[in-house]
């Protein structure tokens, strides 16, 4: 599953003209970095930073889906204590692809298209609270990752702001 999320975040990436680099080494919770080439354009006056970029912890899921727009996952409190710190240099946040539970139904081709299925959601976890739980914690993801929202999001980078 893990190539599947893969192959999503860089589809989502390439039609917007991102770079994404798959991180050698998780040492502290990063497993791609994303990022835009120059400037992402006028910002209603602000200046803009240039070439912002964006860490991301990539999670698949076949057993969680989304309910009312929300998707509910289990995640490693190695993980969640990583990604609400507010200490890293680089913005970074969870992206969580769910799948269907059977592979044939992930993706589909025809000579039109080429489907990748479900969805993806993200989320920033900078400055939630710690938890007492010692393996896992409870994540909300209320954000659908669709196609131009990373660029969305690297204009709030871009900008110095947190997504």
């Amino acid at each position: 599953m893990e190539r599947f999320s893969e192959a999503y975040l860089r589809a989502l990436a390439a039609a917007e003209g991102l770079s994404v680099v798959r991180e050698e080494d998780d040492v502290d919770g990063v497993d791609f970095m994303v990022a835009a080439r120059g400037l992402l354009g006028p910002a209603a006056g602000r200046v803009l930073r240039r070439s912002p970029r964006l860490a991301i912890q990539l999670k698949c899921s076949q057993r969680h889906q989304p309910v009312d727009g929300v998707l509910e996952h289990d995640l490693p409190v190695k993980n969640y204590d990583e990604l609400r710190s507010r200490r890293y240099a680089i913005p970074r946040i969870l992206v969580v692809v769910c799948v269907p539970p059977d592979w044939a139904q992930r993706l589909t081709w025809s000579v039109d298209a080429l489907t990748l299925r479900r969805v993806a959601f993200w989320a920033s976890l900078v400055g939630l609270p710690a938890t007492t739980n010692r393996r896992t914690c409870r994540v909300e993801l209320r954000s659908p990752l669709y196609p131009g929202e990373l660029t969305r999001i690297l204009h709030v980078v871009a900008q110095e702001r947190r997504p």
